[in-house]
Parts: structure tokens; sequence; C-alpha cells
């Protein structure tokens, strides 16, 4: 299990796609070790050997300190039980320190870094608050980050504006060093038929490059594929699909349980407080989880229904504030991706048959 810990509603940054309120609520340490608790009893009740805490934010890293007091307190619980604590971050780069790669190398915490490509793509969206460019900053933090820290993922998100420049962007990242770029649709932006147009030429320009990486045995790894590919040969068993609370929960700054980052501060969701739960609501948890593994009515009978991100509620939630509610964008955009991956795959299997 995930436990995503909303330590910060703040940032330093001032990206115009981001959906992440802005307010001053700071987590508390009591509150990072209330939850360190309950992920720890959980792991222990289902016999897990390894739990996750994962810090997100607004900007986690205006919390240095708080994060290594949680992996500090972490390693102390832990010690004495046969269940191993990892640790992730998700960071716009700006804040990372020396200290800070240290304590990542030291702890195994795998970072993530937002970075949308080049300047002028990065620079289109993610600005500092006052409206000043990011990307420079970022570039420099990234060239030391990949050095001690080499399996470093780049989060790129994409908009119309930017669509022209997504090939060259995952190119220049790949140039960069990283060997995994996660893409993410900006999908509470609004988008053209001339701007799907353009991405439809983007996805099927890198599907030809990523197709030839992959016939080069290159260790690089494109998501936006690949996730396509898992759900072809594992549909009967919905491994692609993510169902709330299943995998990961969230906690927001006061200790209220989500069942995942778009549903934090939707009351309808809410499932506890870590402050004073031992865990989840269970019942709740499990009437959420049966209801988010129906198929949506409008996609009954759907030929690509078991591959589709559709039934992913965080999407459905950023684009039409429901999250049993998809949008014709994002049906449209899967049923695009995934006849643009089966011909990358087509291509692949014949060639190593």
């Amino acid at each position: 299990m995930q436990y995503i810990l909303h330590i910060t509603q703040q940032c330093n940054m001032d990206c115009d796609y981001c959906t992440t309120p802005k307010t001053d609520d700071f987590m508390s340490r009591e509150t990072v070790f209330k939850v360190a608790d309950m992920a720890l009893a959980n792991a222990l009740c289902q016999g897990h050997k390894t739990t996750c805490m994962s810090f997100y934010g607004g900007e986690p890293l205006l919390c240095k300190e708080l994060i290594y007091d949680a992996m500090d307190y972490c390693r102390s619980i832990s010690r004495s039980k046969d269940v191993r604590f990892t640790y992730r971050i998700t960071t716009n780069g700006t804040l990372v320190d020396s200290n800070f790669i240290k304590r990542c190398k030291a702890e195994g915490l795998k970072l993530a870094l937002s970075i949308d490509g080049t300047k002028e793509a990065h620079d289109k969206h993610r600005r500092f608050k006052g409206g000043g460019a990011t990307f420079d900053e970022v570039q420099c933090i990234g060239k030391t980050i990949l050095r001690e820290l080499p399996n470093t993922t780049a989060m790129l998100t994409f908009s119309e504006d930017t669509v022209p420049m997504l090939y060259d962007s995952i190119n220049f990242l790949y140039d960069f060093g990283f060997k995994k770029v996660v893409t993410a649709l900006n999908y509470s932006g609004v988008w053209s038929e001339a701007g799907f147009a353009a991405l439809r030429a983007e996805y099927e320009r890198l599907a030809t490059w990523y197709g030839d990486k992959l016939l080069n045995n290159d260790t690089f790894a494109l998501p936006l594929f690949d996730g396509k590919f898992i759900n072809l040969l594992t549909p009967q068993i919905d491994e692609g699909r993510c169902i709330p609370g299943k995998l990961r929960i969230s906690i927001a700054t006061d200790g209220s349980i989500y069942p995942c980052t778009q549903y934090v501060g939707l009351s309808e969701y809410l499932l506890g407080n870590a402050n004073h739960d031992h865990a989840p609501d269970k019942s709740k948890l499990e009437a959420l989880s049966t209801e988010h593994a129906k198929e949506l009515p409008s996609c009954e009978g759907c030929a690509i229904s078991k591959r589709c991100d559709h039934m992913c509620g965080c999407k459905n939630i950023a684009s039409t504030g429901f999250a049993r509610r998809i949008s014709p964008l994002i049906c449209a955009h899967e049923r695009m991706l995934v006849g643009i991956t089966d011909r990358l795959g087509e291509r692949v299997f014949k060639a190593n048959a």
C-alpha cells in the first residue's frame, strides 16, 4: 500500500494547470507519525514485507525537516518488525540541495521530477510565483539529480499549446539522461479539434521513435505506451485498472483520509482521519471499491473498455468534476492511443518473432 501524504498545500511555483488549491495548511509531525503507525499496522496485518510513504504537495520540499523526521520515525518503529518502509516524492526540483540528495541515497527515496521538456514547453506553464521562468533552474539541478540519482523519473504535463513540442520534449528528456518519462495530458484544460489532431501526429512520431528504442533493447521506459501493452496482455485480471483505496490512499494535511489524490477535500469520499482512526473506514472503502469496479454505464459494450483509463477517478474528477463520469476528451484520447499502441506493438512483436 502506498500512503500519499499531502504534507503541504503551499508551493513556490504557480503552474497554471495545477489543480491543487493553495492554502497555508501544513501537515503536523504528529499526523505524519500517525500515518506511519497506520501503514506499519496495516502491513503487519496483511503480511506485507514493505509499505510506502509518498510525500506530495504543493511542493513537499518546503517541509524538508518533516520529511527527514518521517523517515527517521519509520525506521525506528519498523526496526524490530519484518516490514521495510520505502519512500517516494514528487517535486518541482527547485528546493533540492546536497543534503536532500544525500538522504535520498541513504533511504532509497525514489524521486520524480516535474519537468515539461524543452525550455519553451516547460516555461509555458511552469512559472515561479510572480511569473519568473523556472526551466534554467530546474535544468541545472536536474543534472545534479541524475548524476546522483540516475533512476529519477521525469514527470511531463502537456497542454494543447505545448502539444507541437511533445515529441521534441521527450527526445530532450531522453538525451538529458532520464530513463523513464511519465506523461500526463492536462485533462482540465480546453482542447480543440486542431489540438487533438496535433496530438495524434505527435503520438505517431513518438510511437515510431519508441519502437526504434524497443527494437534496439534500449532501457528507456515510456509508460504512455507501456501501460497499453500491459492492458492488452492482462485484460482478464484488470492489472492496469485503478481501484481507489486498493493500492494507495491519500492523507490530507489535517489527517483526513481519501481514496486517491484528486478525491482529497471531497466530503463524500472521506474515509476517516489518521489522527484518531487506526485505518480507513473498512465498510466505506469496500463500498467505494465495489462501486468503482463496476463498468461505467456509458462505456458498456466498448471494445477497449478493459484497456482504457476511463475508470481512473482522478482523471475523471480533473476533467468532469465527478469520479464516475468520463469526459469526451478522455474517451477520444484512449481510443486514439490504443490504436497507435497496437500498431507499435505489432511492429515490435513481428520484428522479434
